[in-house]
């Protein structure tokens, strides 16, 4: 097999690990003025009114609205399945000796769609996020610049892919 084909794999566990890391890190905003508070896709902390010196956190699960919030879960957590299937697909082709190229294939539309809603729930988020906490001075932080990464990661295998069968690595 050639290298493109054992670096698409490694791309494709990659962006499985960092979309994981992403759906579950609860650092996609951040701010720490006037006092600290952070966000994730789940979980929201911000100071307590009950607090004198204002240091104290007081997180809540995030409920519905906002909708949009809703759809980047989603969309994060169907691409992660598409992720999945891709790896597993790139995994059978290039490891197992597998001499069907339809597997290459999967992987390929798998990875791309998988891609494609990341940067959706990225782009959605990106551009929506001020509605979200109610805090001046609002910074994206480590869990979004995590799925950017992630989609970034996802583009690349595309290339990787189309990079072996260029090179006449699958049949």
């Amino acid at each position: 097999m050639g290298w493109a084909l054992n670096i698409a794999f490694l791309c494709s566990l990659t962006c499985c690990i960092l979309n994981i890391i992403a759906v579950a890190l609860p650092y996609w905003l951040y701010t720490e003025r006037p006092n600290k508070a952070y966000q994730g896709l789940w979980q929201r902390c911000e100071p307590s009114l009950l607090s004198g010196t204002g240091t104290e956190l007081r997180c809540e699960i995030i409920k519905l609205p906002p909708e949009f919030l809703d759809l980047v879960r989603v969309f994060m957590l169907v691409g992660l399945g598409f992720y999945m299937l891709a790896t597993f697909f790139c995994f059978r082709y290039t490891f197992m000796s597998s001499d069907r190229p339809g597997f290459i294939t999967a992987a390929t539309v798998f990875i791309t769609i998988g891609a494609f809603l990341c940067l959706i729930s990225v782009v959605v988020y990106g551009s929506l996020y001020p509605r979200l906490l109610r805090v001046q001075h609002l910074g994206l932080h480590a869990g979004f610049g995590i799925a950017v990464c992630c989609v970034i990661a996802g583009f690349l295998n595309v290339i990787l892919y189309c990079m072996a069968r260029a090179k006449g690595d699958v049949d």
